[in-house]
């Protein structure tokens, strides 16, 4: 008999009993599901104690990569990582900001990202979302939830995007702009003299402010800020075209930042880390599948005996012996 709490974790299987092939169908599933976490290089990841900090304060930064080899399997561990971490530091206002940075924003799907923006900016939360295009985002996250995360975004920086489709959502969004034309038109009379005359008419046009064809044309490093701080004449998140200036001091701290990092910072991050040996590992995993057995246990049975055949081969089937599980509220 399974103990009432372990039961409730299955009762869908359960009901199944009956059912062989849907039996079949979960059992493969499930073994598929969780066979993509039991490998050596991977386990060592997540058994044990943790040694990343759930709590962030003052100067402190934790980087997360994702495997590009084992992205299907990699992806789901590394979005419940960043969740717990940002869940559990801004759940409560801050005393020092929290940037959470992330780049290639499309390659991971994080369902309450909308709810996160919106609801711990007051809490002291920063977030910097890096995209390709918008239609990426939109393909990955779809296109409401995308929507909400490009809206709840009140600063946009707009480099060359390189999809017309972007750069023409974009050019919308910065709205139109009142243009004077002026034409000319000259006209002759052929009178007892003839005559020339000039004549001058105004009208107004609207033309987009920055238009889809001019984004699609930008160098590197120009681009088109939007925020609610760039204001004119009562008019807020007025586009900032420029070209971001980097100085030969900023190109210096980075190439000695990089060299610190090969040659100090690794290493001794590389020393702080307690990777277990395959030794180990194995250890633990049959650990782990000792108390699965415990929490889990088959029901006691008699092995009924074998059937007599005139063949001299033996039908192992016939040797099987029938599981029946017992659960309260589902009796055999």
């Amino acid at each position: 008999r399974l103990d009432e709490w372990v039961a409730t974790s299955f009762i869908q299987f359960l009901s199944a009993k009956d059912a062989e092939k849907t039996i079949s169908g979960i059992l493969t599933t499930a073994a598929g599901t969780f066979s993509s976490f039991i490998q050596a290089d991977l386990l060592r990841a997540f058994i044990g104690k943790s040694d990343i900090p759930t709590k962030l304060e003052g100067r402190e930064m934790v980087v997360f990569k994702l495997d590009d080899e084992r992205r299907s399997v990699v992806g789901p561990l590394l979005a419940a990582a960043m969740h717990l971490m940002i869940v559990g530091n801004l759940s409560r206002p801050r005393k020092d900001p929290l940037i959470i940075s992330l780049d290639e924003l499309p390659s991971i799907k994080l369902d309450r990202l909308p709810q996160w923006i919106n609801e711990y900016r007051s809490n002291g939360a920063c977030f910097i979302l890096g995209i390709q295009s918008l239609e990426q985002l939109y393909d990955i996250y779809g296109d409401k939830m995308g929507s909400a995360i490009a809206s709840a975004c009140s600063t946009h920086v707009l480099f060359n995007p390189g999809n017309y489709k972007t750069a023409e959502d974009y050019s919308k969004r910065y709205g139109e702009k009142e243009v004077l034309i002026k034409n000319r038109t000259t006209g002759r009379s052929l009178g007892g003299q003839m005559s020339r005359s000039i004549s001058w008419s105004e009208n107004l046009q609207k033309m987009p402010v920055i238009s889809a064809d001019e984004i699609l044309k930008f160098p590197q490093g120009k681009c088109v800020i939007t925020s609610p701080g760039y204001s004119s004449e009562g008019q807020a998140s007025i586009p900032y075209p420029l070209i971001i200036p980097v100085s030969k001091a900023d190109e210096k701290r980075a190439h000695d930042s990089e060299a610190l990092w090969d040659t100090q910072v690794k290493p001794a991050l590389e020393s702080q880390v307690t990777i277990p040996d395959i030794k180990t590992l194995t250890q633990a995993l049959h650990e782990r599948i000792e108390s699965a057995a415990r929490m889990l246990p088959l029901p006691e049975e008699d092995v009924a005996p074998a059937h007599e055949s005139s063949s001299s081969e033996t039908d192992v089937l016939e040797n099987f012996p029938a599981r029946v599980y017992q659960t309260p509220g589902l009796q055999g």
